[in-house]
């Protein structure tokens, strides 16, 4: 029993820390997206 605790500690650790690491690319995603609609708006300004 104390065996399959750790083993679903260890899964849950993993999981949070794939979801931080999820959450870091989306934000490199937005950051990008939000750059190449700056770059393609025509510099009327």
């Amino acid at each position: 029993m104390k065996k399959s605790i750790s083993t679903i500690n260890k899964m849950i650790l993993s999981i949070r820390f794939n979801e931080k690491k999820l959450i870091f690319n989306n934000s490199n995603i937005y950051q990008t997206i939000a750059e190449i609609d700056r770059s393609k708006k025509p510099k009327s300004y």
